[in-house]
C-alpha cells in the first residue's frame, strides 16, 4: 500500500511540475553573428535567462502556461518583444537591431583600414596617450543608484560630485589602488559608515562583481545628495556599495583593463562586426569574447583581473582610433563558479553588464562621458542565497564637464565630503546635505535623466518625494 501511495505521489509531482523546453538563438541583425549573454525574460513564467557564449539559451516552460511574452535585450540594441504560444518545437531565432545603425555609413573611401579586430584594438591602445589627456583634472558629475523589486522602483540615491581624476593611461596602479582601498579604518567617518552597513544578505559590493580600483589620486567630493525612503519591507533590499568611484574604476581606457589589457589580448577573440555611426563619429565595431572558459579559482586583490571574463562590442573612431563606446557583459558560467562560492558574502547577479561612453572635447582630445552598470538578480534558491523577489540594480555616472585648471586642493584626512571607494562604504549612509535649489537647476540639464511617471508613483506611495529627500537629509 505504501508503495502505491509513493508511486502516486511521484507521478502526480511529475504532472504538477512538468515542463516543456524552448530553444532560443539570438543574433545581431546586420552581421547575423550570435550575441553572447543577451538577456531574455518570460513575463508570465516570471523567469530570466542569458544566452551562452554561442548566443543560445534553453528556456524551461511550465506546461500550465500556454501563452507568454518574451523580451530580449542587449546593451546598444533595440529590445525585441515577442508574443509566444506553447508548445513550440522549432528553435526561436531572434534578431536584434542596433540602436546606432545609419545608412549614411555606407561610404566608399580611398583609405580603408583592413586590419583585423585585434589589429584595430592594438592601434586604439597605442593611441590612448594621444587621444586622451595625461593631466589630472576635475570632473563635474551626476551619480545615480536605482533599485527595482519585481519591476517597481523601491530606492533612489543621487549625488552631485566633483571627481578629482588622474590622467590617461594608468599602467601600474593596482597595488596603490588596493592600499588606498584598505585604508578606510584610519578615518573615523568610515567606522560610522561600516557600523550602519553590516554584511547584508543582498550586498552588491561592486558594479561588475569583481573588484576594480581607481588610481591613488582619484577622489570623489560629494557636494550634495538626495535619497528616497526604502519602499521594501519584506526582505533586505540590495545594499549598494562604492559610490561614484566604483563606476569610474570601470573606465577601461584609462586603466587598460580586461579586453584592453595588452597582457590579455591573446585570451580574447576580436572580430570586426562592420561600422556604426555614434555621436556623428564613424566607428569600427569590434566584437570580443573569451577564447576559452578557463576556470577562475582565485583573483589577487592587489592585481588587475587576469582572466578573460567579458563579451561585448568596442566602437573605435575611424578618424583617430579613439575608443568611443564600450558595451560589455560578464560571462556567467561554470568558469567562475568556484570564485563565486568563495565570496558568499556578496550576492552574485544573474546578469551583469556595463556601458561606457566617451566624447570628443573642443581640443580634439577625448574624455569620459558616462558609465552605466546593470545587475539583475533572479528570485530563487542557490547554493548560497535564497532570494524571494527579482531585483535590478542600476548605477549611472554622467560627466557634465572636465576642467584642467583651478583644480580642487584637498586634505584627504580632513575633507569630510570625500566618499572613498572602500569596503562597505555606500552613498545612502554618507553624511551630506540636500540643497533643493541646486537640485532644481540640475534637473533642468539635458544630460540628467528624469524619472518616469511610473517611477515617481512607485516612490511616492506614502508621501511626496521632496519630503522624503528633506527627511533623509
Amino acid at each position: 500500500m505504501k508503495k502505491h501511495i509513493l508511486l502516486i505521489f511521484i507521478f502526480s509531482s511529475q504532472i504538477l511540475f512538468s515542463q516543456s523546453e524552448l530553444k532560443v538563438l539570438v543574433f545581431e541583425k546586420d552581421t547575423k553573428t550570435t550575441l553572447a549573454f543577451a538577456s531574455i525574460i518570460l513575463e508570465q513564467n516570471n523567469i530570466g535567462y542569458a544566452t551562452d557564449i554561442d548566443g543560445f539559451a534553453l528556456l524551461r516552460i511550465k506546461d500550465s502556461i500556454k501563452k507568454d511574452v518574451l523580451k530580449c535585450s542587449y546593451i546598444g540594441y533595440k529590445e525585441k518583444i515577442i508574443n509566444l504560444t506553447f508548445p513550440k518545437k522549432d528553435t526561436l531565432k531572434i534578431y536584434l537591431e542596433s540602436e546606432h545603425v545609419s545608412l549614411d555609413e555606407i561610404i566608399v573611401t580611398a583609405n580603408i583600414d583592413s586590419s583585423n579586430g585585434e589589429g584595430l584594438i592594438r592601434k586604439a591602445i597605442d593611441r590612448i596617450e594621444v587621444n586622451y589627456r595625461k593631466e589630472l583634472s576635475n570632473l563635474e558629475t551626476f551619480y545615480e543608484e536605482k533599485v527595482y523589486k519585481n519591476k517597481k522602483l523601491i530606492e533612489l540615491n543621487q549625488s552631485i560630485n566633483t571627481i578629482i581624476y588622474d590622467g590617461y593611461p594608468q599602467k601600474r596602479y593596482a597595488k596603490r589602488g588596493y592600499k588606498k582601498h584598505r585604508k578606510f579604518d584610519t578615518f573615523d567617518e568610515y567606522k560610522v559608515l561600516i557600523s550602519k552597513n553590516p554584511k547584508a544578505k543582498l550586498l552588491l559590493g561592486n558594479p561588475q562583481y569583481f573588484k576594480y580600483y581607481n588610481s591613488a589620486k582619484d577622489q570623489a567630493i560629494i557636494k550634495t545628495k538626495r535619497i528616497s525612503d526604502s519602499q521594501s519591507k519584506e526582505e533586505p533590499i540590495p545594499t549598494i556599495n562604492g559610490g561614484p568611484l566604483a563606476l569610474t574604476a570601470l573606465d577601461k581606457v584609462k586603466f587598460l583593463s580586461d579586453y584592453l589589457d595588452p597582457k590579455l589580448l591573446d585570451k580574447y577573440d576580436y572580430v570586426r562586426k562592420g561600422s556604426k555611426i555614434i555621436d556623428d563619429q564613424r566607428c569600427f565595431a569590434i566584437g570580443f569574447k573569451p577564447k576559452s572558459r578557463k576556470k577562475v579559482h582565485t583573483q589577487r586583490w592587489d592585481k588587475k583581473i587576469e582572466f578573460a571574463i567579458y563579451s561585448g562590442t568596442l566602437y573605435i573612431s575611424k578618424e583617430d582610433y579613439a575608443i568611443v563606446r564600450i558595451e560589455s557583459t560578464l560571462e556567467i558560467n561554470e568558469s567562475i563558479e568556484h570564485y563565486k562560492n568563495n565570496r558568499s558574502w556578496q550576492v552574485f547577479p544573474n546578469t551583469i553588464s556595463a556601458l561606457i561612453e566617451y566624447t570628443k572635447s573642443n581640443d580634439n582630445t577625448w574624455r569620459l562621458k558616462s558609465i552605466y552598470s546593470y545587475q539583475f538578480i533572479k528570485a530563487g534558491d542557490s547554493k548560497i542565497h535564497s532570494i524571494m523577489n527579482d531585483y535590478i540594480c542600476e548605477r549611472k555616472l554622467i560627466v557634465f564637464n572636465q576642467s584642467f585648471t583651478d583644480l580642487v586642493e584637498i586634505d584627504i584626512k580632513k575633507e569630510t565630503r570625500l566618499l572613498h571607494d572602500v569596503e562597505f562604504t555606500n552613498l545612502r549612509n554618507f553624511p551630506s546635505n540636500y540643497y533643493k535649489e541646486l537640485w532644481t537647476k540640475i534637473e533642468q540639464l539635458e544630460q540628467v535623466p528624469n524619472l518616469s511617471e511610473k517611477e515617481v508613483k512607485d516612490l511616492t506611495k506614502k508621501f511626496d518625494l521632496n519630503e522624503q529627500f528633506m527627511k533623509n537629509n
